[in-house]
């Protein structure tokens, strides 16, 4: 295609297609490619193992070896982790032989990686023997081995390897809390955070989920309440919440996100808007229709909190995005205060999606009512007249603009290469690598034509 020739702009292409998780499209560039080098296929395999697609990954490393291409330890960290991934211990032992035989480098990452998998994969022993073997070890060493033998019940040697662990940090204490709290030894738990704030080693937020989750198994109010308390005072409200949302977007664990939130209810512990607008977002990204509209009637009958802009905006979010425009309407109309843009624009963009003209023409009247000026709007509108058929009126929506004064704004967008800011406007062609980047446009542009036939 030509700008493959470039191997730093074709693997800057394949990382951020990776990166902003658009794999199916970073596969047919990378395949695309006339010549690749270690850093292209490394590219392709870890991003498949960061989105846990590990069978997806060992397939880029099973044709990399055919393709007599050397391995290197970056290579093998993704692999090996592929290897956790799908808890194919045969594989893992493979990879490790491998990896001994072609006499890499064990640096501390990698060393890391084998010693994980051979935990996630069931054999303690393996990767005991790797640990004891570490010249240097790491947090993370010592906290893989600690929780990798309570997973699997043996609390007495997780004991002992934080016991003999040199320094301990708040990620190590956590890590032994958190497995005694799996282990459903509660008690137990909150006499190791006890011991925690003894040592003076200050609590993180991740410490308090784990010590109000063991207030719950006990039903330990006095306790439970003292730890709220506690979040409370040293500002670590907001970060339990943002922990809820964190969890859901980051990995996907939206029932665990839910079901701690309603430990902390059933213990009595008093959620404010902050912890609403947090438990709302991740029903929102999760989808979870019937989940948003419990909590969100609860804020008001059983908290006695009102509802404010931000709350009302997820919610037409979240049943915006489920389709459920009518809903997300009436909701809005029944508001004891006036919906804000943020509000009327969750609507107007949930009926772009689902191309509701009729609604989004209502939500958009609004929206104009609000900022006369927002050239999206206009540019929106016109699109759902187009996507419709009705040519007519998306002139005249673009004649509005016009008459009105209103411009669009050219959509600009900056990154940093090497200490070195590049900011990029539309039909801009004053970058010096101008050519090269609209090639490449031109090649995604090509490539998602090709995956969407």
């Amino acid at each position: 295609m030509g700008f493959d020739k470039d191997m730093y702009l074709f693997n800057g292409i394949i990382h951020m297609l990776v990166s902003i998780g658009e794999l199916g499209l970073a596969h047919k560039v990378f395949d695309d490619g006339c010549v690749r080098d270690l850093v292209s296929w490394n590219s392709m395999i870890n991003g498949y193992v960061r989105r846990r697609q590990a069978r997806e990954a060992m397939g880029i490393y099973q044709k990399m070896i055919t393709e007599q291409v050397k391995p290197d330890e970056v290579t093998m960290i993704g692999v090996v982790s592929a290897c956790a991934q799908l808890e194919s211990l045969e594989l893992g032992r493979e990879t490790h032989r491998y990896i001994e035989e072609s006499g890499l480098n064990l640096k501390i990452s990698l060393v890391n990686a084998l010693m994980d998998m051979y935990v996630k994969c069931g054999d303690l022993e393996a990767g005991k023997v790797v640990f004891d073997n570490m010249r240097k070890k790491t947090v993370v060493s010592w906290t893989t081995m600690i929780v990798g033998h309570a997973k699997n019940g043996l609390l007495d040697m997780a004991w002992k390897l934080f016991h003999d662990m040199p320094e301990k940090n708040v990620v190590a204490w956590n890590a032994i809390i958190g497995s005694y709290v799996q282990a459903n030894l509660s008690l137990e738990a909150l006499e190791l955070f006890r011991e925690m704030q003894l040592s003076n080693m200050k609590p993180d937020k991740v410490t308090m989920l784990h010590c109000l989750s063991a207030c719950s198994q006990l039903g330990a109010l006095d306790t439970g309440i003292w730890t709220h308390n506690y979040i409370k005072k040293h500002n670590l409200s907001l970060d339990v919440a943002l922990a809820i949302i964190g969890g859901l977007s980051l990995y996907g664990n939206v029932n665990d996100a839910i079901f701690y939130f309603s430990k902390m209810i059933d213990i009595g512990l008093m959620p404010d808007e902050i912890t609403f607008l947090g438990v709302l977002t991740a029903c929102c990204h999760g989808g979870l229709v019937e989940e948003g509209r419990k909590y969100f009637d609860q804020m008001k009958s059983r908290f006695n909190l009102s509802p404010q802009p931000k709350h009302y905006s997820c919610m037409v979010n979240l049943l915006g995005r489920a389709g459920l425009l009518e809903e997300a309407e009436e909701l809005i109309k029944t508001m004891p205060m006036e919906a804000d843009a943020m509000v009327w624009g969750a609507l107007f963009f949930a009926c772009g999606i689902h191309r509701n003209l009729l609604i989004g023409e209502r939500a958009a009247s609004k929206l104009l009512e609000l900022d006369p000026h927002d050239s999206g709007i206009y540019v929106l509108l016109a699109n759902m007249y187009k996507e419709a058929g009705k040519w007519e009126d998306a002139h005249n929506i673009r004649k509005m603009m016009n008459e009105r004064g209103v411009e669009k704004t050219p959509g600009s967008s900056s990154i940093e290469v090497n200490g070195i800011i590049n900011e990029f406007i539309v039909r801009d062609k004053s970058h010096p690598q101008s050519e090269q980047i609209y090639e490449c446009f031109n090649l995604i542009n090509k490539t998602i034509g090709v995956c969407y036939v």
